[in-house]
């Protein structure tokens, strides 16, 4: 018989049309199905939808929240596959446009783990200033480019950087 093992969180980008339809427009291309383990598909995330109407409201006041979760058989012998899990999620990460961002791992034989993603924020606010996003909107059929074209338009070669940092819960 398995062990579970629960993952949730969040990660919360800055509000803006083109920023939302950028963001969703990766997580519709993660993989229906991983075939490595442990698990990462686009089932797992959702967003917040903007408002649609002056009286409705959907979730977003001042930020985009992209939510995750899934429930995943636990090794507990083994613990070197949720940094595997973690390597994928960080590979999604340097593809979005976002603020910071937590992953809950919930074990069935440790401790709980919060790993806290906060992003080198200056990059994406001078290209915003620039009114850079906008652009890649405007001039290119979003639909005919992958989200990796879509990234190096944004960000160019360099990857974003960011830092992580590891609680033990109690």
């Amino acid at each position: 018989m398995g062990h579970q093992a629960i993952i949730y969180g969040r990660i919360n980008c800055i509000k803006g049309d083109n920023v939302a339809i950028f963001n969703r427009r990766i997580l519709q291309e993660l993989p229906d199905n991983d075939d490595s383990w442990p698990f990462l598909t686009r089932h797992m995330f959702s967003a917040t939808e903007e408002k649609v109407g002056p009286c409705s409201d959907r979730g977003i006041y001042k930020s985009l929240i992209i939510h995750f979760g899934a429930s995943l058989k636990d090794e507990p012998a083994e613990n070197a596959h949720w940094n595997d899990w973690l390597t994928k999620f960080e590979l999604l990460l340097n593809n979005l446009i976002w603020q910071d961002a937590k992953v809950y791992i919930e074990l069935a034989f440790s401790k709980e783990k919060l790993y806290v993603y906060k992003s080198d924020w200056k990059i994406i606010q001078e290209k915003i200033n620039q009114d850079f996003l906008p652009d890649i909107f405007n001039g290119f059929e979003i639909g005919k480019m992958s989200f990796s074209e879509l990234r190096t338009i944004f960000y160019g070669q360099k990857r974003m950087y960011w830092s992580k940092e590891v609680l033990e819960m109690k």
